[in-house]
């Protein structure tokens, strides 16, 4: 059968018309994946500004980092230990471990306890414990980077739970 002169260009029309609208979905797909990699780069940059503030601004390492010979086991990067300096009889002696958040923690009370200094039970912190108050921002990028740590497997005995009970700060 001969085909006429105007079926090529229905043809084309209509093929014109799939691709505008493939070229439709295809610009959506491609709008979907850019957010994507917006949104995981917002993830990664606040979790570099969690681990700036840890790291640089609040020093956590200093007291939740346990010491080999007096100085960090970077190893062990905040499994919690003994403080290295000595405390008044009040304050807390044991620094807990704070990779992977507190244990017992929710990711919202630990939120919290950054901005308003209180814990969960509804405590202050313990000396030598600052209380930070941090806004909203901040405290959920400290969240995002100790989240991204790995929790500690094994707790040594002088950051282990029990000791550790009381000196939550």
């Amino acid at each position: 059968m001969a085909r006429t002169g105007c079926e090529p260009q229905k043809f084309v029309a209509r093929t014109g018309t799939r691709v505008k609208r493939r070229g439709g979905t295809l610009l959506l797909v491609m709008a979907a994946v850019l957010l994507r990699g917006a949104t995981d780069v917002n993830a990664k940059s606040q979790v570099a500004r969690g681990r700036y503030l840890v790291e640089r601004v609040m020093v956590c390492g200093e007291c939740h980092t346990p010491r080999v010979h007096g100085k960090p086991d970077f190893k062990r990067w905040l499994e919690g230990g003994p403080l290295p300096f000595v405390v008044s009889k009040k304050a807390a002696k044991y620094a807990p471990a704070i990779a992977g958040l507190p244990k017992g923690w929710s990711r919202a009370q630990f939120v919290r306890f950054m901005e308003t200094g209180v814990t969960p039970n509804g405590v202050s912190a313990r000396h030598p414990m600052p209380p930070f108050r941090l806004d909203s921002q901040d405290a959920n990028a400290v969240a995002d980077y100790l989240v991204s740590l790995k929790k500690p497997q094994v707790r040594t005995s002088a950051a282990s739970p029990a000791r550790r009970g009381d000196n939550r700060e």
